[in-house]
C-alpha cells in the first residue's frame, strides 16, 4: 500500500478486479487472480517475506 500511496493502491485494486471481473465473468475468480493477492497468497508462508520483498514486486504477479 505504502508504495503506491495508499489512494494509487486502492485505485489499481479496484481497477485490476474490474477487469479481470469483465475478461473472466466471476467476481470470485477476478478477486483471487488480482496482482495483490496472488502475491499475498504465493507468499503467506514466508514470514520474513516483508522484509526481503523489493518494491513493486506485484508486478511480477499481473499475468492472466
Amino acid at each position: 500500500m505504502i508504495e503506491l500511496v495508499i489512494i494509487g493502491f486502492y485505485l489499481w485494486y479496484i481497477i485490476e478486479w474490474l477487469v479481470r471481473w469483465m475478461i473472466c465473468g466471476d467476481k470470485y475468480l477476478a478477486y483471487k487472480n488480482i496482482s495483490f493477492e496472488r502475491e499475498a497468497y504465493a507468499n503467506h508462508h514466508n514470514t520474513n517475506y516483508l522484509k526481503e520483498r523489493r518494491w513493486y514486486s506485484f508486478v511480477n504477479y499481473l499475468r492472466e
